[in-house]
């Protein structure tokens, strides 16, 4: 099935069921929960009619008969239709389809009728207010999705599985609206070259890939979400000056302790090609013996929440953890590993040493 079309059929449904006119039950009876949850564990021991409870559609005969007078096709074959040639569905068919096989939506249009006229005048003034910002996050989330597409969709979804969102959601520091995370950058001192477009261009790009990858429960991460701009002396080890910033308690709260991102002029240089990068680098706290490991280019496009989710795995109990990925582990040596197999698929793919590897189909 085309990859295009299930990431189009994905952001519409969920557009449809967040809607607050499905929100659902308000509160679960014990028959429902128990319903919805072995549904959630089982899906595979759900009967025909456990589906229709929980997707609140009609018997079968009136969903035919609804089916039958819209298009003169059985629920089935207008849902193979769907799948096979969408763009040869009507409009009615698409509007039959997303409202799950309901009756003429005249029905509905009485009830949003009633529902208008039981609220009261603070909670419908209160409802338009919040349009422009539900506006905002559906607009949000279109601009993330066009500018990622929807190629690596296997993988991404393979990472998301990592319970990253709860483990930063359940820290201390986090409360109902605001989960903070993010990295400390580090930008060189020199009047002589301006940052600004790049710090723009990063900022949009950490946008982005909250508002694709994150749904509206883990808003608390996408408002908590930081970058620490940190201005940094050229003739002193960027190292030495994380940590004792670490020390001295500089780092802002809920920030990654253990690895930092930092501009140089060859990553400012980097804005104008089709993959600019930004450093990570981590202090180095192994004996000399050791070999000391350089910093690793990062697409900036990764940095939320690709980044992020990887780092985070550092500080999960194992079992919630998804050690590899790219056949590399989430230390700096493995950061080194996966981008050295990387290639740019824009200019004859050529080995550009960025992580993440898009060979890989991020």
């Amino acid at each position: 099935m085309d990859e295009a079309f299930l990431a189009r059929l994905w952001a519409k449904l969920y557009a449809i069921n967040t809607s607050p006119s499905r929100r659902g039950p308000l509160a679960l009876d014990a028959t429902t929960r128990a319903l919805y949850e072995r549904a959630a564990a089982d899906p595979s021991s759900l009967s025909g009619q456990d589906r229709r409870n929980i997707l609140e559609r009609p018997s079968r005969e009136e969903e035919e008969s609804v089916c039958h007078e819209v298009c003169g096709l059985t629920a089935p074959e207008l849902v193979a239709k769907a799948v096979q040639d969408p763009d040869s569905l009507s409009y009615r068919e698409v509007d039959l389809i997303m409202r799950g096989f309901k009756k003429h939506k005249g029905i509905e249009d009485l009830w949003r009728k009633a529902e208008k006229a039981a609220k009261t005048k603070d909670e419908l003034a209160a409802e338009e207010a919040c349009w422009p910002k539900r506006l905002a996050w559906s607009d949000a989330r279109n601009a993330a999705r066009e500018a990622y597409g929807t190629g690596g969709y296997s993988i991404r979804r393979s990472l998301m599985s990592v319970p990253w969102q709860d483990h930063i959601m359940n820290s201390s520091a986090s409360t109902k609206t605001l989960a903070p995370s993010g990295f400390v950058v580090f930008y060189t001192k020199d009047q002589e070259i301006d940052r600004t477009a790049f710090k723009a261009q990063l900022k949009k790009s950490v946008s982005l890939g909250l508002h694709r990858f994150l749904l509206l429960p883990h808003e608390p991460i996408i408002r908590g979400f930081k970058l620490h701009d940190t201005p940094h002396d050229s003739l002193e080890s960027l190292q030495s000056h994380f940590v004792t910033m670490r020390d001295a308690g500089g780092i802002p709260t809920g920030l990654r302790q253990d690895a930092f991102l930092y501009v140089d002029d060859e990553a400012s240089q980097s804005f104008k090609s089709e993959r600019p990068f930004i450093w990570l680098w981590e202090p180095q706290e192994q004996s000399e013996s050791q070999e000391q490991l350089g910093p690793v280019k990062v697409d900036i496009m990764h940095v939320a929440p690709l980044l992020l989710i990887w780092l985070t795995q550092r500080d999960m109990a194992l079992e919630g953890r998804q050690l590899e990925m790219w056949r590399c582990k989430p230390d700096l040596e493995g950061f080194h590993k996966a981008a050295a197999q990387s290639r740019n698929p824009y200019s004859g793919k050529e080995h550009d040493g960025i992580w993440p590897p898009l060979t890989f189909g991020i």
